[in-house]
């Protein structure tokens, strides 16, 4: 993976602070509820609205100078300072407005399984499989039925990791029946929990070019400095504050 060695840090609006657009997809089934609580869409907003206080139209994240610590967050300068990105959520981000764009733009890319993968479901899981394969094979899940409540799997999207893909599903159907309720509708919940369970975890080890994209693609989403539950993505640290931790003047 490769990325452009500045990226502007784009124009903060809050006007669109923890909207989610609508997509069209051909599913029947609606489900009503807010996709965010109310206190952490004002928390992103106010997150936001802080952020953009702070914004200087000459400030760039020197991806050239990237460092991840603790396996957890990547940190790289910028002209007033220091930014740190925490790695799961960047990426989940990314994966979810990837996901929803799919809904109308075709289809996620895949990966072939060297060894295809023969997964068991109950009647009631393969039901809900069955109900969402439209969705998961756009996101790039290649599977065939291969026995009674069985499916082989030969393929998953090219975003996630060899060795998790079992784990993935089954947790995307087991989130989607869980919580219905929270989302507006089938898509949304179906993106919400692809980006949240194939999205890179804290303690997995990211190299230069990786981070690069990640805060290259980042910043190419809509929303880049808050995650799909509210939580910041971004935290700015200025030279200033830093100056004023070490008591400087």
């Amino acid at each position: 993976m490769t990325g452009d060695s500045n990226v502007k840090e784009p124009n903060i609006s809050t006007s669109g602070v923890g909207s989610v657009k609508q997509e069209i997809f051909p599913f029947n089934r609606r489900i009503p509820g807010p996709v965010q609580s109310s206190a952490q869409l004002e928390r992103a907003k106010s997150y936001a609205s802080e952020l953009a206080t702070r914004q200087e139209s000459s400030s760039r994240i020197d991806v050239e100078n990237i460092w991840q610590i603790h396996k957890k967050y990547v940190v790289s300068e910028i002209s007033s300072g220091l930014v740190i990105i925490d790695q799961h959520v960047a990426h989940e981000r990314i994966l979810l407005e990837e996901a929803m764009n799919t809904f109308n733009t075709g289809s996620m890319a895949s990966q072939a399984l060297l060894f295809p993968e023969i997964l068991d479901f109950s009647p009631d899981e393969y039901s809900v499989l069955l109900e969402v394969l439209p969705f998961l094979e756009k996101i790039g899940f290649r599977m065939k039925e291969t026995g009674k409540y069985k499916v082989e799997l030969e393929a998953i999207p090219s975003e996630m990791g060899w060795g998790n893909e079992r784990r993935v599903i089954k947790d995307i159907i087991d989130h989607y029946l869980s919580h219905q309720k929270e989302y507006s509708s089938m898509q949304e919940n179906l993106a919400a929990s692809f980006a949240c369970h194939a999205a890179v975890k804290a303690g997995d080890t990211l190299l230069k070019d990786e981070m690069q994209e990640l805060v290259n693609r980042l910043f190419g989403t809509k929303h880049p400095y808050y995650c799909p539950h509210g939580r910041p993505i971004i935290v700015q640290l200025s030279l200033d504050e830093l100056d004023k931790r070490f008591e400087r003047e």
